[in-house]
């Protein structure tokens, strides 16, 4: 999916920039900057999920993290 960003016509450029270490594991980066100027880089799995999101915004630069990839999540009955 991110490389089919990188040949979509909207504007979007992204940027393989190999493995790198993230959130304690070696994931796959790409570096990914939209026309409006939002830039950030996606960290992907050897499973195919975006595992860490880093947002390189004036604003926002806290890294986004996702885990538990089709885990179910508790169910409790009412009480």
């Amino acid at each position: 999916k991110v490389r089919a960003m990188a040949t979509d016509p909207n504007g979007v450029k992204v940027s393989d920039l190999g493995m790198k270490p993230a959130g304690g594991e070696t994931l796959h980066a790409y570096d990914v900057r939209q026309k409006d100027g939002t830039k950030m880089v996606l960290y992907i799995g050897r499973d195919g999920y975006v595992h860490q999101i880093d947002p390189k915004d004036s604003r926002e630069n806290t890294p986004i993290r996702f885990s538990k990839f089709n885990a179910v999540a508790p169910i409790h009955a009412p009480m």
